[in-house]
């Protein structure tokens, strides 16, 4: 599943900050944190809608 998001995700939606990237993806409400080193998924937040 967090494949399918990472590819499915725009790369604008990519920002690498200090050693990890981290990836947004509103459509699903979810943040993805990766370690730029070792590609290994350090966190899966889910996004909370401003409603």
């Amino acid at each position: 599943m967090i494949l399918k998001i990472l590819n499915d995700t725009e790369e604008k939606y990519y920002q690498k900050i200090g050693k990890n990237f981290y990836v947004s993806n509103s459509e699903n409400n979810i943040k993805i944190t990766v370690n730029s080193n070792t590609y290994r998924v350090i966190t899966a937040d889910r996004i909370k809608n401003k409603s």
